[in-house]
């Protein structure tokens, strides 16, 4: 008699989300979100968001949109969530640990104006707080963050190849599939994320970057950056602003001093002298951090830095690896991801696996 010791099914991508998302519904209707959500109630949340769109698009499953925002944040009012900023948190944090109260707070990267639209307004009707981190070059000067600036470029070729030249070789993509085309996005993005900083710029010399959008037959409204006259609109006890460095490099790539200045202090100046409030509040680029980042991002006296690490904070938690939970249109997994359920089903299906 043979013994089964192990089952493995494979499952695409599409249909484990499928499965992954009916058995979340399952264990909501049953009330499991309620109970993992007593259990790490001695924790604080910070929820991590890039643009909030009047529609859903699939811009690297970035953007959510303005119904399923609301929704989320109708849902954390209702159930009793205290919004906080980062700077509350920062003044307050031994405080906050004797408190029974759960605490959220709300985080926006790369600075999109569809925030401000969207978000902001939202945010004001339910009292929920929050950080916008910008990246100060591209403030004002009618350009893209440089991996939306690729992302771009790629969607807008009339050709159905791309060329991109990396370390001197000439690597070939094929574009005849949104599949592909979103590969040839990441793969691009991937490689040049794992040069220094210095090569990266020069890799990013053989797109030809232009000064303004205007050369690009179609540039979604998503893609925008807001400027500095809509960013001194917002209150900043509802809004503050952030800083997520002068380019928009990993940090963990730069090299010399000059480097970290010129991204961490540089743009932080920039913004206070634009926004007239100090700047305490830092977000990695694509969550890469090392030890000497955070050296530095102290010597700079900013109070908090946050990652791309999902998870809750505890007290105990250091204010400069804060970890973060990603949003994205799905409620069923934001409810999920509120309460904790997710990440245990997430050990779980490891264990398993």
């Amino acid at each position: 008699m043979k013994i089964l010791n192990k089952v493995k099914i494979y499952l695409s991508p599409t249909a484990f989300f499928r499965v992954r998302d009916i058995f979340l519904l399952i264990f909501d209707k049953l009330g499991v979100n309620e109970i993992f959500r007593i259990i790490n109630k001695n924790s604080f949340i910070i929820l991590f968001y890039h643009g909030i769109s009047h529609r859903f698009i699939k811009f690297s499953q970035r953007h959510v949109s303005k119904i399923q925002f609301e929704k989320q944040i109708r849902y954390l009012s209702k159930k009793n969530y205290k919004f906080i900023s980062l700077s509350h948190l920062a003044s307050n944090f031994k405080r906050l640990k004797n408190s029974k109260q759960k605490y959220i707070i709300l985080t926006f990267d790369d600075g999109f104006k569809n925030v401000i639209k969207n978000a902001y307004p939202v945010m004001k009707k339910y009292n929920a707080k929050g950080s916008l981190y910008i990246v100060s070059d591209l403030i004002g000067k009618d350009k893209l963050l440089w991996t939306d600036y690729i992302e771009l470029l790629i969607r807008n070729t009339n050709n159905s190849k791309f060329n991109f030249v990396f370390n001197n070789e000439i690597i070939h993509y094929i574009l005849n599939s949104e599949k592909q085309i979103q590969s040839a996005c990441d793969d691009i993005k991937h490689k040049l994320r794992s040069l220094s900083n210095y090569e990266r710029l020069s890799h990013l010399e053989q797109f030809k970057m232009p000064n303004n959008l205007s050369s690009f037959k179609y540039v979604p409204i998503e893609y925008i950056v807001a400027n500095w006259d809509e960013l001194r609109i917002l209150d900043r006890n509802v809004l503050e602003i952030g800083c997520h460095t002068k380019t928009h490099p990993n940090l963990d790539n730069l090299i010399t001093e000059q480097e970290f200045y010129g991204e961490l202090i540089e743009s932080k100046l920039d913004i206070e002298r634009n926004m007239g409030y100090r700047v305490n509040h830092l977000c990695y680029p694509a969550g890469v951090y090392n030890d000497r980042v955070i050296q530095y991002v102290k010597k700079f006296d900013y109070l908090t830095a946050t990652t791309t690490i999902e998870g809750f904070n505890t007290y105990k938690a250091d204010l400069f690896r804060l970890k973060r939970l990603q949003m994205k249109n799905n409620f069923i997994l934001f409810k999920a991801k509120i309460s904790g359920l997710y990440f245990f089903i997430k050990k779980l299906v490891i264990k398993v696996i």
